[in-house]
C-alpha cells in the first residue's frame, strides 16, 4: 500500500465504499482515518505529541509533529536525547512557512514539523490498514449496539441470511440473521445452535427445528455485547417472551391490556405455562386466551411448532397458583415447607403426569412460580406422616367458573381414594 498525502482520489473512493458499506457518514470515517494514523505513528514513535488533519474536500492528509523550540546548547547538550520532540532556534527558521507556526517563534514556544507520509514503509503503510479495519469495525459494533440496545430483552422479527454448519458432521453451528432497526437501517445478529427450538428424537438425539434462508422468524435479543464487533446481536428462539408476543398477537384482550399475563414459563418445543388476570370480573381470562373450542390457543400453538401451552387463572395467593399450575384435580392436598416451598398429595396415577417427561413439568411450575415443588403420593405421605391440607374447600374449587367445573370432576374421580387415606390415617392415629 502507497499512502499519499494529497491528491489522491482513492482517499475520496475509500471514504465513500467504507461509508456505503458500513452506514458511516464522511465525518465518521474522516475521523476514524484521523484515529488510524495517530494510533500507527504514535506506536512507532511513542515519544510524539502529534495532530493528524483529514481534508475531503483535498483529498488531503497531514501529520504534524510537535516541536518544542529550545536553545542551541541545550539541544546540543542533556536535550539532546529528546531530540524526536526538540528542535533547536538556529533551525527553526528552516520549517516550511505554514499557518500553524507562529511568526516568530522564540525558546520555548511550540512548533509544528509536517511528516512525510508518502516516506512510510511498507510496515508501517500495513499497520494503518489493519488499525483503520479494527476501528472501523469497533465504530459500526458501537453504533448498532448504540441503536439496538432499548431491543435488549425484546422479540423482534428477522430474515435467515446464512446458516453456518459444522465441518465434521454437518450440523448447525450458527445462524447469521437480518434484522431491520425502526428507521429501516440494518443489522446482523447471531443466533447458535443451542438457542435453537429443538424436541426429543430417537436414542437420546436432539432434533432442531429447520430455519429455512429467506423466511421470516421471531427472535428474543437475548444479549448485545459491543465485544463481539462482528456481530454484537444475539438472539433465542427458545424464551419465553416470545410465547408471550405470540399470544398478543393473537389475542386482543392481551393486546389491549384486557387480560394481563402475569407470569409465563417455557420449556420451547414442549411446553409453556402462563398465568393470566383480568380486573374487569366480566372478562374469563383464561377462556379469552383458549378462544372458542381452543381455536385461538390452536393458532399460537402452530406459530410456535405445536408447542404445548397450559393457561392458568392468576391468583393472589401463590399456593393456589402452585396447585392450579398443575392439571386441575390432579393435586389431592398440600403442605406448607419453608418459605416458597410446598408438599403436594396426588394419587399414583397421577403423579407421573404431574411430574412430568424428566421432571419437565414440575420445573415449569417451579419456573413459573419460584415455588420449590414436593411431590408425593397417598401413601407416600402416609408413611410419612405427612399431615396434609385436603384441596376440597371453596378456596380452590371457586377460582373461576371453568375451572370449577374441571376440578369437581376430576375430584368426584379421586375422592374415593382420598376418603381412603383419612380413613386409614385415623385408624392408625387411634392405635397410637
Amino acid at each position: 500500500m502507497k499512502i499519499r498525502k494529497q491528491g489522491d482520489r482513492t482517499l475520496l473512493s475509500l471514504v465513500s465504499a467504507v461509508g456505503e458499506k458500513y452506514d458511516l457518514s464522511p465525518e465518521t470515517v474522516a475521523r476514524l482515518l484521523e484515529d488510524t494514523f495517530r494510533s500507527v505513528f504514535l506506536k512507532e514513535y511513542p515519544d510524539n505529541i502529534i495532530d493528524v488533519d483529514v481534508d475531503l474536500e483535498k483529498a488531503k492528509i497531514e501529520i504534524w509533529r510537535h516541536l518544542r523550540v529550545v536553545t542551541d546548547d541545550y539541544y546540543n547538550g542533556e536535550g539532546n536525547e529528546d531530540d524526536e520532540t526538540l528542535i533547536p532556534i538556529s533551525k527553526v527558521a528552516s520549517l516550511p512557512k505554514t499557518s500553524k507556526n507562529p511568526a516568530s517563534p522564540k525558546v520555548g514556544d511550540t512548533v509544528f514539523q509536517e511528516v512525510d507520509i508518502e516516506s512510510f514503509d511498507d510496515k508501517i503503510a500495513n499497520n494503518v490498514q489493519f488499525f483503520f479495519k479494527k476501528l472501523t469495525e469497533s465504530e459500526v459494533s458501537r453504533s448498532i449496539c448504540q441503536k439496538w440496545t432499548p431491543f435488549h430483552g425484546k422479540v423482534v422479527e428477522g430474515v435467515i441470511e446464512e446458516i453456518i454448519e459444522n465441518r465434521d458432521d454437518r450440523t448447525i453451528k450458527k445462524i447469521i440473521v437480518s434484522l431491520e432497526a425502526p428507521d429501516k437501517t440494518i443489522a446482523k445478529g447471531v443466533i447458535f445452535r443451542s438457542d435453537l427450538v429443538w424436541i426429543d428424537g430417537p436414542n437420546g438425539t436432539r432434533i432442531y427445528e429447520n430455519l429455512v434462508l429467506g423466511n421470516t422468524y421471531l427472535f428474543y435479543v437475548k444479549e448485545i455485547s459491543e465485544v463481539n464487533v462482528h456481530l454484537p446481536i444475539f438472539l433465542s428462539r427458545t424464551d419465553a417472551e416470545i410465547t408471550k408476543y405470540v399470544m398478543a398477537k393473537h389475542i386482543s384482550e392481551i393486546s389491549e391490556g384486557k387480560v394481563e399475563i402475569k407470569a409465563i414459563a417455557r420449556i420451547a418445543g414442549f411446553k409453556s405455562k402462563v398465568l393470566v388476570h383480568s380486573n374487569d370480573p366480566n372478562i374469563d381470562a383464561v377462556g379469552c386466551c383458549i378462544g372458542p373450542k381452543g381455536e385461538r390457543l390452536k393458532v399460537i400453538s402452530r406459530e410456535l411448532l405445536n408447542e404445548k401451552i397450559d393457561v392458568i387463572l392468576w391468583n393472589e395467593d401463590p399456593v393456589q397458583n402452585v396447585i392450579n399450575s398443575f392439571v386441575t384435580g390432579k393435586i389431592l392436598g398440600y403442605r406448607l415447607e419453608a418459605e416458597n416451598e410446598i408438599t403436594l398429595v396426588a394419587t399414583l396415577d397421577n403423579l407421573l403426569s404431574c411430574i412430568g417427561k424428566r421432571g419437565s413439568n414440575t420445573k415449569l411450575v417451579y419456573m413459573l412460580t419460584s415455588w420449590k415443588i414436593n411431590l408425593k403420593t397417598i401413601q407416600e405421605a402416609k408413611d410419612e406422616g405427612i399431615d396434609y391440607v385436603a384441596i376440597d374447600d371453596d378456596k380452590f374449587t371457586n377460582s373461576n367458573k371453568i375451572s370449577d367445573r374441571i376440578f369437581k370432576m376430576h375430584l368426584r374421580k379421586n375422592v374415593d381414594a382420598l376418603q381412603k387415606f383419612h380413613s386409614n390415617k385415623s385408624v392408625d392415629d387411634g392405635e397410637e
